[in-house]
């Protein structure tokens, strides 16, 4: 997440409407996690959020992983932060906060869907065609067969 330098950066490109498992995904390389069963006891076939590859076939025991870390992923956060601390107060970009441009509004009181409405939503990442589309099923049951890219 941070160079010695004290910046950071990274970037995340949507595919199929999965931005969050993405940017979560991205954000764990930040915090320096590998993938899980690259070098460490936590089999990618578990589906977490550092699994590589596409997602396996859901399972009761893996039913909710997609939105969690593993314990590696856990393990590597926290050895980059312990680690991280150590470091000089002017190369921590996590030690201190920056103050946001006056280009950027103010969001922070808004839910989502108000900003910019669901069907909009949908219009801007699948075409004017698109719109939002009410179902029954939880997001788990949905990404259950769905093949997601990461990294």
């Amino acid at each position: 997440m941070c160079r010695t330098n004290g910046t950071s950066c990274a970037v995340i490109e949507d595919r199929r409407g999965t931005d969050i498992i993405t940017v979560a995904h991205e954000l764990g390389h930040s915090l320096s996690a590998k993938h899980d069963g690259d070098g460490n006891s936590c089999s990618q076939y578990h589906r977490y959020i550092m699994s590589s590859g596409v997602f396996r076939e859901q399972t009761p025991e893996t039913k909710y992983n997609p939105w969690q870390f593993s314990s590696c992923s856990v393990n590597y956060f926290t050895t980059f932060l312990t680690e991280f601390g150590s470091r000089s107060y002017r190369y921590n970009c996590l030690a201190y906060a920056i103050e946001a441009s006056d280009d950027i509004p103010d969001v922070s009181n808004k839910l989502l869907g108000q900003l910019i409405k669901p069907n909009q939503q949908c219009q801007l990442n699948y075409g004017n065609a698109s719109y939002y589309c009410k179902v029954s099923e939880t997001i788990a049951e949905f990404f259950k067969n769905q093949e997601v890219d990461v990294d």
